[in-house]
């Protein structure tokens, strides 16, 4: 058999193996459900020991038509015990010299009367919330180029900037009881969904942990990243992340709890009212408990969120 040959028979060979793994994993359904109220019978699990929270989106709660502290009010009546808030860059900065705590202040001071506990996260780039990413316009020069990893040499100002904005935000509000911990960045080192296909760099992400450590020694802190569950989505993740590891990997480096956000099926492409989802097969699928096990611990809460276990102790 000639060369060719051999190499063409390695090739199909590998994508026929490919194929075996991916394959099982991708399913083709309508997009759209029936409405029901089925959900209101389905049985749920008490919680024991675990302490179960939500994340307050204020710019969710606006785009459904509702007034954010209207909407935080009803939400802090339940018997939740944590609550994450954030310290949104360009909510808080809207200009140049310009610092509006206000909203987070009222946030903050309702979650306290209402007895939760409550994650702070600072950002400062990315948080929680869609879009995902709030830094003020005043602070994107130069601006951040698509398929560039961020990093300290490259964008000082936007570094010093933001790591300003952190000691700021930390130095306001660690006199508060309330709050447990602080979170550095969302999924720190991943790209930013479909939109932007930056990612910031291990070091840029180290810097700003150091200067929430240099403005509270006390309180740990927070980082999480996104755990796939199917084959086609771990490939994806490790390729477009495997010159300094995912989210995951840089916040056991550097946190002191690891949070996991957890999505047991991605819909990938949508089309003629179809969906195409990658759904994890039972006994192939990285869960939680595995991810715990090889040393991220976490623990779930509702909706995929998780904060894990706290790995310092203070003092």
């Amino acid at each position: 058999m000639r060369r060719t040959e051999v190499a063409a028979s390695v090739t199909s060979a590998g994508m026929t193996a490919a194929a075996s793994l991916i394959l099982p994993e991708l399913r083709l359904k309508r997009a759209a459900r029936p409405l029901t109220g089925r959900w209101q019978h389905v049985p749920v699990e008490p919680r024991g020991t675990a302490q179960l929270g939500i994340s307050f989106r204020p710019l969710q709660a606006t785009a459904l038509g509702l007034d954010p502290e209207a909407a935080l009010r009803a939400l802090l009546a339940y018997p939740f015990q944590l609550i994450r808030l954030s310290a949104y860059w360009n909510r808080m900065e809207p200009g140049p010299g310009r610092f509006m705590p206000g909203e987070l202040d009222r946030q903050l001071d309702a979650a306290e009367r209402a007895g939760k506990q409550v994650i702070v996260c600072v950002g400062a780039v990315k948080s929680f919330g869609y879009p995902e990413f709030f830094v003020p316009q005043h602070h994107l020069e130069p601006p951040l180029r698509e398929g560039a990893l961020v990093t300290p040499d490259e964008h000082r100002r936007l570094l010093r900037a933001g790591t300003e904005f952190i000691a700021r935000v930390v130095e306001r509000y660690r006199d508060r009881d309330a709050i447990i911990a602080w979170q550095v960045e969302h999924e720190a080192v991943d790209p930013l969904g479909m939109e932007h296909s930056w990612r910031l760099s291990e070091a840029f992400v180290r810097g700003e942990v150091e200067a929430v450590r240099g403005a509270d020694p006390v309180r740990p802190v927070l980082m999480n990243g996104f755990l796939p569950t199917s084959t086609p989505v771990r490939l994806q993740q490790w390729w477009r992340t495997r010159d300094q590891g995912d989210s995951l990997s840089v916040a056991r480096r550097h946190a002191d709890i690891v949070g996991i956000d957890y999505y047991p099926r991605h819909v990938s492409a949508a089309r003629a009212g179809q969906r195409r989802a990658a759904d994890p097969v039972p006994g192939r699928q990285q869960d939680p408990a595995a991810a715990a096990q090889a040393g991220t611990p976490a623990g779930l809460g509702r909706r995929g969120r998780a904060a894990g276990h706290d790995r310092r102790r203070a003092g």
